[in-house]
């Protein structure tokens, strides 16, 4: 089972969405740098958006989901998969587990590309024994 680690970073400034830092104009890149070294000197509150989830910071997230984000931030930042374990205790129950659904245009190109080939195949095995049952006749 592997694990799949997404980073997604936008800034909001002055109504503009950018999606990274070198974005910005000289100016705002220069606030921004210092708003990140130090996050408590600054004004606003970033917000976090976690498996889908958006929370107002880190203090706004439950015990064991603010524990998955650290975990899946410390391994991104080492490079190393997260040394977490589930117990019982802590697997969600069938009931609380929800597919997202899949959008337009989300799928893989190799696994539609494999379909194709697969179904292509079929098809062609099966017109090969509809032409050899018919001229067996």
């Amino acid at each position: 089972m592997g694990i799949s680690v997404t980073v997604k970073r936008r800034i909001v400034y002055n109504g503009k969405t950018y999606d990274s830092p070198e974005e910005l104009p000289e100016n705002v890149r220069q606030a921004y740098a210092r708003a990140m070294a130090d996050p408590a000197a600054s004004s606003s509150t970033p917000k976090v958006v976690f498996n889908g989830t958006e929370y107002d910071g880190l203090d706004a997230m439950p015990p064991e989901v603010r524990a998955l984000y650290e975990s899946a931030v410390g391994a991104v930042e080492s490079g190393r998969p997260p040394q977490r374990t589930v117990t019982p205790a802590a697997a969600p129950s069938p009931a609380s587990v929800s597919a997202a659904p899949i959008e337009p245009g989300s799928a893989n190109p190799r696994s539609l590309r494999a379909a194709l080939v697969a179904a292509l195949a079929l098809g062609l095995l099966l017109l090969g024994y509809y032409l050899y049952s018919t001229a067996a006749r």
